[in-house]
């Protein structure tokens, strides 16, 4: 392993651990995918327990699945040769603030603000960690070499999810509208399953030009969603429960199916219409955008799931944050996370001058000014 590849991380916010521990895994599993060695300050292991309120083996899987990952060395102490280490931390830890580590990345959470001065790193979303076992690359070859036998599917919950918090640059339909209206205007055109048994039947009616829907749950073993997302063509990806960006839109790239979307300005770069995916905005469009793909032809198909797999591989991989991490000059980097407080606390915020718009990702003068200061400070160090 090489001696600049590696990191230590210490998580001492109550931000960090949210979302069952969903946030903490897609940080340390990107490093551990892209090969380096990983330390953790160990009282990550008190800190979850205390703030979940149980023992260790009664966390959120997803917080289990980050306290077992492979790979992962828990420490009580500093490294003695922090220049060798990428120093990962969400509040700077008081034994580790003064140190020389080779770089300092602060994670961070609201992707609603424009960052004038230094242009952070949006983290993609990423897959939920119980797939990731089931993601690895010689797997999602399999998948995406697999016959498809649905035009468009739809498995998920729809309980709850009938709030639209995104006011900018236009409101999202939320899940439940969405299902609702393709119920009622396209009623001869869905199959409503409830089961794994019931797609297994459905499969044996040969191609279903249809929309295949579950929307009570999904009733499909965790190691099967990948095999039955790259049964589709499509997939319907309505927005989540408190803010757009779902698991579900990434693991259906993953596998070549292609996304049905309302919210491709909130992937970076952003998907692109008839290119990469469906975008679909309100009710009228749904329902063209929907017809749009019962009625696509096979080349056509074939062609946005060859950009699909290009898009994932090029930006979506676990390792692509590190990637962009390793590339920046500067010393010091913010990385920011999608989360569910946030977009609830913050909402209102967004707009074109968000990080999370084109506009706000554009470099003006003072990013210019900044880049330049970071490259001539690194050229005396000689790094």
């Amino acid at each position: 392993m090489d001696s600049d590849r590696k990191v230590f991380a210490t998580f001492l916010g109550e931000e960090s651990l949210r979302e069952s521990g969903r946030l903490l895994y897609s940080l340390l599993f990107s490093f551990l995918s892209a090969d380096y060695e990983v330390h953790i300050l160990s009282n990550i292991r008190q800190r979850l327990t205390e703030f979940y309120k149980c023992g260790e083996s009664d966390l959120p899987e997803p917080a289990q699945l980050a306290l077992s990952l492979k790979g992962l060395k828990f420490a009580d102490r500093p490294p003695a040769n922090a220049r060798d280490f990428v120093y990962l931390y969400d509040k700077p830890w008081a034994e580790a603030k003064d140190l020389s580590w080779r770089k300092r990345v602060i994670v961070r959470y609201d992707l609603f603000s424009p960052y004038r001065l230094r242009a952070p790193i949006i983290a993609p979303y990423p897959m939920h960690p119980s797939q990731t076992r089931w993601a690895r690359p010689e797997a999602l070859t399999q998948y995406r070499a697999m016959p498809r036998q649905i035009r468009v599917l739809f498995a998920g919950d729809s309980h709850g999810y009938a709030r639209n918090r995104v006011r900018y640059p236009g409101p999202k339909l939320p899940r439940l509208e969405v299902l609702t209206i393709i119920k009622e205007r396209l009623s001869d055109n869905v199959i409503s399953v409830s089961s794994i048994e019931d797609f297994a039947r459905s499969f044996e009616a040969g191609f279903i030009t249809k929309f295949v829907l579950s929307d009570s749950g999904t009733g499909i073993d965790p190691a099967l969603w990948l095999p039955t997302l790259a049964r589709a063509d499509f997939f319907l990806c309505p927005p989540g429960i408190v803010m757009p960006m779902c698991h579900n839109v990434v693991e259906a790239m993953a596998v070549g199916t292609i996304p049905i979307i309302s919210y491709p300005e909130w992937l970076r770069p952003n998907l692109k219409h008839m290119t990469n995916c469906l975008v679909f905005g309100e009710t009228d469009d749904l329902v063209e955008k929907m017809r749009l793909a019962f009625s696509m032809d096979q080349q056509q198909i074939e062609k946005m799931r060859a950009n699909v797999i290009n898009y994932y591989d090029s930006y979506l991989q676990p390792d692509a944050v590190v990637r962009e991490l390793e590339a920046r000059v500067e010393h010091n980097v913010t990385l920011l996370l999608h989360t569910e407080l946030n977009m609830a606390k913050n909402c209102a915020k967004l707009n074109r001058n968000s990080v999370l718009m084109e506009k706000g990702r554009s470099d003006g003068p003072l990013r210019w000014l900044t880049r330049f200061v970071d490259r001539h400070r690194l050229s005396r160090l000689g790094r």
